[in-house]
């Protein structure tokens, strides 16, 4: 079963938030929907669970048409910044909640909220009003009572962006295991690359209102597109070669020009020390490769020293090319 969004769009007044795009979601992965502030991420979740209404295009279930049906019909399960808890009811109220609207006895839906709460270390507040727990636990129980109906798909909008970096480390590790174990779909919505490249499968990014990338995570940057991705993404080594954007890969190699014998590795992989910043310089049809950190700074002395710094050259097969 699988979500797909075609040519949706959203707009308030003058300003267009979603720009028609189409997003299809594998079932039974972890989906990260990723941009910065003010992307649109949120109002896409909305449009999704059917708290907001597209202005055009169509949302489907299994090729089921929902654009227009009610909330609660979908059986999405949603996650909330702000955990939307039920401040009147208690933990395991909370957890039972949904199982209850599906028709389930008191009795039956407890047992099952009981279960759900012992996955996530919370059984001692099984009876505690919600006010009473921290941060972290109101999280945990939000995502047990998203998780306990079994949704078609849970949507996650920022789940951790209030809490302290060692806590949301901790959450962060709860959740996946938990999302893992259930094979469950989920629409992680986060601004936090390294959230989104630790915790799910697929990432679709999400700039100005446009759907700007959409594929596995760990294969991002052998799919970089876009300049206006690379910079999002926060890589340095984007250069303007012959009217083109490149983004030069961590596989480059510079050579000696004149022998054709010597190879340099300056890239051996990204742990260097400054990070990673090209520049391409035109020295009569040669162009030179300028790399920051303590990797060029010996390459340059040793060749100085041996007087035989000669031109380099970048082997440009192994950059990538961008679009502007």
């Amino acid at each position: 079963m699988s979500l797909q969004l075609d040519h949706i769009q959203k707009s308030y007044g003058t300003r267009n938030v979603i720009l028609p795009l189409n997003l299809h979601l594998l079932p039974g992965h972890i989906h990260a929907l990723l941009g910065p502030s003010g992307s649109g991420k949120t109002t896409l979740l909305k449009l999704i669970a059917g708290l907001e209404s597209p202005d055009g295009g169509e949302i489907y279930w299994d090729d089921v048409p929902m654009t227009h049906m009610p909330v609660h019909k979908r059986e999405f399960g949603m996650v909330f910044q702000e955990y939307a808890l039920f401040p009147h009811l208690s933990v395991i109220e909370n957890v039972a909640y949904g199982l209850k609207e599906k028709g389930w006895s008191s009795q039956r839906s407890k047992g099952d909220a009981m279960q759900w709460l012992q996955r996530v270390d919370l059984t001692f507040a099984a009876n505690y009003p919600v006010h009473l727990l921290s941060g972290g636990e109101q999280q945990r129980v939000a995502l047990v009572r998203a998780l306990a109906p079994k949704p078609r798909l849970l949507l996650l909008d920022e789940p951790f962006a209030h809490l302290d970096p060692s806590l949301k480390r901790q959450l962060q590790s709860i959740f996946y295991e938990l999302l893992s174990e259930t094979d469950q779909t989920v629409l992680w919505v986060t601004h936090d690359q390294q959230e989104a490249m630790q915790t799910t499968k697929y990432v679709h990014i999400l700039l100005s209102g446009c759907l700007m990338h959409s594929g596995e995570t760990h294969a991002l940057y052998q799919q970089l597109e876009s300049l206006s991705i690379a910079r999002f993404l926060g890589l340095n080594n984007i250069v303007q070669y012959r009217g083109q954007w490149v983004w030069v890969s961590a596989e480059a190699f510079v050579w000696d020009e004149k022998t054709d014998k010597r190879m340099y590795r300056l890239i051996e992989t990204s742990y260097l020390p400054n990070g990673l910043e090209v520049t391409v310089a035109d020295l009569d049809q040669q162009y030179v490769f300028l790399l920051s950190g303590e990797v060029l700074r010996q390459f340059l002395n040793q060749a100085w020293q041996r007087n035989d710094l000669l031109p380099l050259s970048i082997q440009w097969e192994r950059a990538k090319k961008l679009q502007a």
